[in-house]
């Protein structure tokens, strides 16, 4: 029988890199403006809608071209520690945290319905951080709860309604530059954790909607964009129907709990990834399985590290789903000591 435990390898160290790649097949990640489904605003309390062009959810991790992994030093080119990268310092990553273009009302009945219009006068707006908690700025009180929901006594609670009353909303608006040597590449849109939900405009036209407020959501964002200055905005609510499956023991906050950026990906690259080290009997003997799922076919090379120190390379064809496999001897077991 075999056993699942952590090694203390490490993993971060795990590089993949795709090359060689044949032209690839359309990726399902992949959409243009004809094939964007549109909202219709009732998505905030409709128990069947979760999501509308949101990319499916994976593993946590940034793709790095080549160029990030190298620098100059003395006239020679060396190699960075793979430990030591960030995706910060990636040229496929532009940050958009700081301050935003910001109006809260105090009922969803209040909101305006036209803060992604290209044309709209924000100038009488307000301005909030992100990533920021909306009743850490000004706005709203913080509310805890332990048992029942945030919006008990605000109105008859009936699955799947969601109060308007004191439903606060906020809208976002920025203007940002996308990079010129991102152009002809595919963008996407990442939102780290918004409470509760988040319709997406980009340049004045609808890009995506997503509930599930610590969770992150992903749009691509390619067909709305253009050269030079490109508006952002979003709106979300402080509870949506899918506030009925967050009732945790917990602060009640609202707005941008985590990091919201943008980045890049090649033609061929991996989207989502699988890792598992699986003992034998003995735990003298490990199986490090890492299944891949790729937008199309190409080469990947995984590069197993300890410590900085390359213990394996393995070099595979690519498809759209992968199984690989490394063997390891005498594996570093995981302990609580």
């Amino acid at each position: 029988m075999k056993r699942k435990l952590f090694l203390t390898l490490g993993l971060a160290a795990l590089a993949m890199y795709s090359y060689g790649a044949k032209k690839p097949k359309t990726t399902a990640r992949k959409m243009n403006k004809t094939t964007v489904q549109q909202p219709t605003f009732t998505e905030w309390h409709d128990l069947q809608v979760n999501e509308i062009n949101r990319l499916p959810l994976h593993t946590s991790f940034f793709t790095y071209p080549f160029a990030d992994m190298v620098y100059e030093e003395g006239g020679v080119v060396k190699s960075r520690n793979l430990s030591s990268v960030d995706k910060t310092m990636s040229q496929n990553f532009l940050s958009l945290d700081g301050i935003w273009k910001f109006k809260w009302v105090e009922n969803a009945d209040q909101r305006p319905t036209d803060f992604y219009l290209t044309n709209l006068d924000d100038s009488h707006w307000g301005t909030i951080p992100v990533p920021g908690i909306w009743e850490l700025n000004g706005y709203g009180q913080p509310e805890y709860v332990n048992i029942g929901f945030a919006w008990r006594g605000h109105f008859d609670e009936q699955p799947p309604a969601v109060p308007v009353k004191d439903n606060h909303v906020g809208s976002y608006r920025r203007q940002i530059d996308i990079p010129a040597n991102w152009d002809g590449k595919q963008v996407i849109a990442h939102f780290g954790s918004v409470t509760s939900n988040i319709y997406l405009y980009v340049n004045g036209q609808f890009a995506g909607y997503a509930e599930d407020g610590k969770v992150a959501a992903e749009f691509d964002i390619t067909p709305f964009l253009k050269k030079g200055k490109n508006l952002i905005a979003f709106q979300t609510f402080r509870w949506c129907d899918g506030s009925w499956c967050e009732d945790q023991d917990f602060y009640r906050f609202s707005g941008i709990y985590r990091d919201v950026y943008l980045y890049t990906i090649p033609e061929v690259h991996i989207w989502d990834l699988k890792v598992q080290t699986l003992l034998d009997d003995t735990c003298r003997h490990a199986e490090l399985t890492v299944d891949l799922k790729a937008s199309s076919k190409g080469q990947v090379r995984l590069t197993l590290a300890k410590d900085g120190e390359m213990l394996q390379t393995l070099v595979q064809e690519l498809a759209e789903e992968t199984a690989c496999r490394m063997q390891v001897e005498a594996p570093a077991l995981w302990s609580a000591e």
